[in-house]
């Protein structure tokens, strides 16, 4: 069909209102080219497509995308009828289907709908848009591009001001006037759920529109021009904190609400009325050789702040200025009295009262709001504002005259404090009975040794209330005196602070900057320690002293077990090598092995006893130096850990005890030591939680319970908006507690990058373990009834079973069961994984087991969610290489490799942690893994984690590799092939189970 039409598009523009606001409405029509034409009832007769419409005038408007993102949209229009005839200027038609009596019509039409709050988008092509040969603007259009230009105008000449509901007007804007000029079409426009009883959606209005758009543009215009940012910016600097507050809100949209007197003096600040040369004030002032005070009214000059009058000397016509300030007093106290009702005793007779300092501070403490919305000055004397540190406690401490030995607590920071108290108030020192007189006082300003001092009646109150508590009723303890004095703000307007005795407060000075004195190192101690090490011990040592539990959150391969050792050593060492009760480490169970080895072997002399097993119990530790045990044991075992004082109380993998909801945590919360170390190689300062309970857990209550300090810190520190000050606080409190070294510490790296090796050894699970015995079992069935080929053959199976249970069960049953709990060399790599992720460090993976591997990448894929590389010899070269290069290039922390595969020629310098899950026959074979990140161009220290499953073959392979120096050659060739000739003595010697080894 032929759609070719030459006439003219007439396009239109009205007004539509909704429920959600005001909008500009464009349609169009256009008269039919064809002399007959087809009328379809109910439906506008002449309308222009309202998509060919959008094309057509925003042809060149880049921002809609020249039209396109233009949205359509339908209303209806009321037009005038003339016994049935419509007319419009496209042309003429019947309109049969309503009674001839009508004299108005409702015809839906579809246009272009732009609501004011996006007006400033199109405001510009809108206002451009002229007559052409495709289209002609109608008398409506026409009338509100006029309307637009003059609103437009009227914000250019500065004639808006914002009204007492913080809306912009136009006080002398014609609006009756183009309101009864405006086409009638202009305002024909209803929504299309309009309906006549419908209140909310009445016809649209000429001013309503205008002063709706005008908002709309200006609070466009605040938000985004930064001429005018700065504009409104500059205009707040020189004015009171009220009026800024209405200009804040003005720039932020927000709705404001004041009386007209408040309203009139902001209109007046701001420059937007004209306003007297002068204004209000009071002065309040002592009358000298009294204690009497008075308040006395005044008119100040606007230019000239320094330019005072008293009321008394205008009467008497005293003053410089042309115009008469008498009739603005009386008005200004009329508007004042209609807000205060104090001012109702001032006249123009009487412009000064006597009062009392009392009734002075409580009128303009009590009206300070009103008298900043009216504009009026208020002098005081200087001090009057000086309201910072109003309250400073002094809490000394008693001297202590108990003699303690050199490494043992000077003070139990958990007994009842003894102090004398002293109070300071606005920069006067008053001893505690002066200061409770002045409390029995209840003025807000009092006179103090002929100074005046403002006093707030109920901070002072708090101050005594809690006095009371500490003294009366015994309720503070020096850890929470040292959380007081720590804390910059514990309640408004009060500060603490704790005066100790020379000997603590010399060494709390050093825990704060983080020195202390070095200690000699033990005389039993069987190793070295690195300078960085001997700090580490030497704090310990120091935080015993004082008293303070300690954390001790070095790096993973610091070597925080070596600190800790050297400790013991030294506490034993200065008991004269007796102690009163054993220490107790508790630590996870996997590592309960290497603490037992570790200590064997830096601490030699010690006696160890490990508390695990069936058969466990501590009845008589007479010759014990330390007790080793589980967290599990802590809960199950929990009677007999809170029987006793013990000497320390260590908790390695101190995360353990993070979560405080745990029976775990509250069963060592239970325990009783004389000092308390946690060890951690997982950085705490991010983790508030968990912060809290290991600090809580080492100093009791010194962060205050834990609703406390989430409402204090938690909620202000993980906010969206971080409060810097709290956390900056939470910092400087937590820091005499916590000593953190990393590797990239300057003090730390000697010679870097360097390699550190750590053994970690695990046992058995129940499940384990029965496998394993099974195995060995079946093998000694078969071995003395089978051919010497079969002998080696079932040999190196059962060799390859037994190291696949010590792997995990699923690895050897193939069962695709649950991977927790069912083995501890799992749960030690899932515990490292913790780590690494936390430091956001790398890491290698070697197994020797394809299997294996796909059973790591399962496991450590599902609990970080994330996807993890593995690389095996099943592997194409090409997608080798996109392994190795998303690794050394992306985010993943682990990377798994087949020790075969991935032992040799690769470079992986991106990890600076290689763990082998499993071990390899000969050492070199694990070093060419090792290497593939401690290689040329590793610039970070590199830490090599071997799994070691005690009591099995695996710690009998490490104990070959491990022999001295002229039997090395023997061991390199050890291998499966080597065992498989053992004699059947010799080989259930070496692969018997050591169950006392096991966990």
């Amino acid at each position: 069909m032929n759609s070719y039409n030459p006439n003219p598009i007439i396009v239109h523009g009205g007004l539509l209102k909704k429920k959600s606001g005001y909008s500009i409405f464009i349609w169009a029509e256009q008269k039919k080219h064809k002399k007959y034409v087809d009328i379809e009832p109910f439906k506008y007769p002449f309308l222009y497509s309202p998509f060919e419409l959008k094309l057509a005038l925003f042809r060149q408007h880049e921002p809609s995308f020249y039209g396109t993102f233009l949205e359509t949209a339908e209303c209806h229009i009321q037009v005038p009828l003339n016994n049935r005839l419509f007319y419009s200027l496209a042309g003429s038609v019947p309109v049969y289907h309503v009674p001839l009596t009508y004299e108005t019509h409702q015809f839906p039409i579809n246009g272009l709908e732009i609501p004011n709050h996006n007006i400033h988008l199109y405001i510009s092509a809108f206002l451009q848009l002229i007559n052409t040969d495709e289209w002609q603007l109608a008398d409506d259009f026409l009338f509100l591009q006029q309307l637009m230009k003059t609103l437009l105008n009227e914000l250019i000449e500065g004639n808006l001001i914002p009204n007492q509901n913080g809306e912009w007007s136009i006080p002398n804007f014609p609006f009756k006037e183009w309101e009864d000029s405006s086409p009638f079409s202009l305002l024909a426009l209803l929504p299309t759920n309009y309906s006549i009883i419908d209140k909310e959606v009445e016809k649209a209005s000429l001013k309503a529109f205008s002063l709706s758009f005008i908002n709309s543009y200006v609070s466009h215009l605040i938000r985004n021009d930064q001429e005018i940012i700065k504009s409104f910016n500059k205009l707040q600097e020189s004015q009171s904190s009220y009026v800024k507050a209405i200009i804040s809100d003005l720039q932020e949209d927000k709705p404001i609400s004041h009386s007209s007197e408040a309203h009139q003096h902001f209109l007046e600040s701001i420059g937007a009325v004209e306003v007297a040369p002068f204004k209000l004030g009071v002065r309040v002032e002592e009358k000298k050789g009294t204690d009497d005070w008075q308040i006395t009214l005044f008119i100040q000059d606007r230019k000239d702040p320094t330019l005072m009058i008293d009321v008394n000397e205008l009467l008497v016509g005293n003053h410089p200025w042309r115009e008469n300030p008498i009739t603005f007093f009386k008005e200004a106290l009329k508007n004042t009295q209609n807000l205060i009702i104090d001012f109702e005793k001032f006249s123009l007779t009487k412009p000064s009262i006597k009062v009392s300092i009392g009734e002075a501070y409580d009128l303009l403490r009590d009206n300070q709001i009103e008298l900043d919305q009216l504009g009026i000055s208020v002098l005081v004397p200087s001090w009057w504002h000086k309201k910072e540190d109003d309250f400073f406690v002094t809490l000394k401490q008693k001297e202590i005259s108990e003699y303690r030995g050199h490494v043992e607590p000077l003070l139990n920071w958990q007994s009842i404090a003894e102090f004398d108290y002293s109070i300071s108030v606005g920069g006067v020192t008053v001893s505690e009975e002066e200061f409770h007189e002045l409390v029995n006082h209840k003025q807000p300003i009092v006179k103090l040794r002929g100074k005046w001092v403002l006093w707030d009646v109920n901070t002072a109150e708090r101050i005594q209330e809690k006095i009371k508590l500490y003294k009366e009723k015994k309720k503070l303890t020096y850890m929470q005196a040292y959380q007081l004095h720590l804390q910059d703000e514990i309640e408004k307007n009060i500060k603490w602070e704790a005066q100790w005795n020379k000997k603590i407060e010399s060494l709390l000075q050093d825990l704060m900057v983080h020195t202390w004195e070095k200690a000699p190192l033990p005389k039993e101690l069987n190793g070295t320690l690195r300078p960085y090490q001997h700090d580490g011990y030497s704090w310990l040592l120091n935080m015993r002293k004082i008293g303070f539990g300690a954390c001790l959150a070095d790096d993973m391969g610091l070597g925080k077990t070596i600190q800790t050792i050297s400790y013991l050593l030294a506490v034993k060492e200065a008991n004269n090598g007796k102690l009163n009760e054993p220490f107790l480490l508790i630590c996870p169970t996997s590592l309960i092995g290497n603490w037992e080895h570790e200590l064997h072997l830096f601490a030699p002399t010690f006696n160890v006893y490990v508390h695990h097993g069936q058969n466990r119990s501590i009845d008589e530790l007479t010759d014990v130096d330390i007790v080793i045990t589980s967290y599990s044991l802590s809960v199950r075992d929990e009677s007999l850990w809170t029987a006793r004082n013990w000497e320390a109380l260590i908790l390695d993998e101190a995360q353990h005890v993070k979560n405080i909801e745990t029976k775990q945590r509250k069963s060592i919360k239970q325990i009783d030591a004389v000092h308390k170390i946690a060890l951690t190689g997982t950085p705490i300062e991010n983790r508030l939680k968990e912060l809290w309970s290991i600090i809580d857990l080492l100093n009791d209550h010194f962060l205050g319970s834990y609703q406390q300090f989430s409402k204090t810190y938690i909620k202000e520190i993980e906010a969206s908006e971080q409060n810097i000050e709290k956390l900056n606080e939470l910092q400087s409190m937590i820091s005499p507690f916590l000593l953190r070294r990393t590797k990239q510490d300057k003090h730390i790296h000697i010679q870097l990058p360097s390699k550190k090796e750590i053994i970690h050894r695990v046992g058995l699970t129940v499940e384990q373990a029965s496998l394993y015995q099974a195995v060995i079992n079946d093998l000694f069935e078969k071995i003395d009834s089978v051919s010497e080929m079969e002998r080696r053959a079932l040999i190196l199976s059962s060799l390859t079973k037994l190291k696949q249970i010590c792997n995990h069960p699923t690895h050897y049953l193939k069962d695709g069961g649950s991977l927790e709990n069912r083995s501890e060399k799992w749960e030690e790599l899932m515990l490292l994984a913790d780590t690494i992720v936390s430091n956001q460090e790398k890491a290698l993976i070697f197994t020797q087991y394809k299997e294996m591997g796909s059973i790591i990448q399962n496991g450590l894929e599902e609990k970080l969610q994330t996807t993890l590389p593995f690389l095996h010899g099943s592997l194409q070269r090409q997608k080798r290489e996109e392994l190795i290069h998303d690794f050394m290039n992306g985010n993943a922390p682990f990377f798994i490799l087949s020790l075969k595969a991935g032992g040799v020629g690769l470079n992986l310098t991106a990890a600076t942690h290689v763990i082998h899950y499993d071990r390899w026959w000969n050492p070199a074979v694990e070093n060419q893994a090792t290497d593939r990140a401690y290689r040329i161009g590793q610039t970070e220290d590199v830490t090599v984690h071997k799994l070691l499953t005690k009591g099995t073959l695996e710690e009998k392979i490490h104990t070959m590799l491990e022999k001295k120096q002229q039997l090395s050659d023997q061991i390199l060739n050890t291998n499966e092939n080597k065992l498989s000739e053992l004699s059947t003595s010799e080989l259930e010697q070496f692969l018997k189970l050591r169950s006392s080894n096991l966990s």
